[in-house]
């Protein structure tokens, strides 16, 4: 992970651009008032999203399964 100004990220922004997509660098372009940015590569960003919605599927299948109610659940 690489932490650069917003002046070094223009002035050199081929660079950051060929870490992120041949060296899988993230790169946080540090702004002010704290207004910050993330450079990934695509691959890193689709890999990023892909999990994410896995894990929504996930959470919504889990959803749909019927459970008893929870009195009757606990209960012996």
């Amino acid at each position: 992970m690489i932490a650069v100004n917003y002046s070094s990220v223009r002035n050199n922004f081929k660079k950051y651009c060929d870490a992120a997509v041949h060296d899988y660098e993230i790169i946080i372009v540090t702004r002010k008032k704290n207004e910050n940015v993330v450079i990934i590569s695509e691959t890193e960003y689709n890999k990023l999203i892909e999990n994410n919605l896995s894990i929504d599927i996930d959470n919504s299948q889990r959803l749909l399964v019927p459970h008893p109610p929870l009195n009757k659940r606990h209960m012996k």
